[in-house]
């Protein structure tokens, strides 16, 4: 998914471990429930759903 442009996709759910999203763009994506953990680098500027500290991923409960 490496420069992906996922804007405003629907990923709740998806499982994404271990991918790599160098430049891919997610703003407006729907994260919710997604299994992110080590995902490399991504722009989740925007992105609902997701939490990121320190270029590890947590999801957020809704």
């Amino acid at each position: 998914l490496s420069g992906a442009n996922l804007r405003g996709a629907n990923l709740r759910g998806a499982d994404l471990r271990g991918a790599n999203l160098r430049g891919a763009k997610f703003r407006g994506a729907n994260l919710s429930n997604a299994k992110l953990k080590g995902a490399k680098a991504g722009n989740f500027n925007g992105a609902k759903g997701v939490e990121i500290s320190e270029s590890f991923f947590t999801q957020k409960k809704f």
